[in-house]
């Protein structure tokens, strides 16, 4: 059952645990409960979640995990053909530009562009 009660608490305790992590500059605990999250039960956390944790990372330096997360939350909202997709990728074009990582950045912002013309 995908959105049981006991789920969601699962995934709330792994969200807030991974937030303290973080917060403690154990980047290696947090990516492993991020981990959790995203390969057990992508379809059913919440993107608020998510951005949460993307920005929790990067505060910490953890630019890599927050790249995955916002990756992540692309790919489910790519899945789900969310309107918030383009709010998803600005965030994710944004991150990749500020950590000069020009041509990822680039492919996202021509995502957003795409999704514009539409």
């Amino acid at each position: 059952m995908p959105n049981s009660p006991n789920l969601l608490k699962i995934l709330s305790c792994c969200s807030l645990a991974a937030n303290l992590k973080l917060k403690a500059e154990d980047t290696e605990g947090a990516s492993n409960h991020v981990n959790q999250i995203i390969d057990s039960s992508l379809e059913t956390v919440q993107t608020r979640w998510l951005y949460n944790l993307a920005k929790t990372s990067e505060e910490a330096r953890a630019y890599k995990l927050q790249f995955r997360i916002l990756e992540a939350v692309a790919e489910k909202l790519e899945r789900e053909n969310s309107w918030k997709l383009e709010e998803c990728y600005k965030k994710l074009g944004k991150a990749y530009a500020k950590r000069d990582e020009l041509e990822k950045a680039q492919s996202v912002f021509r995502k957003m562009d795409t999704l514009q013309t539409m």
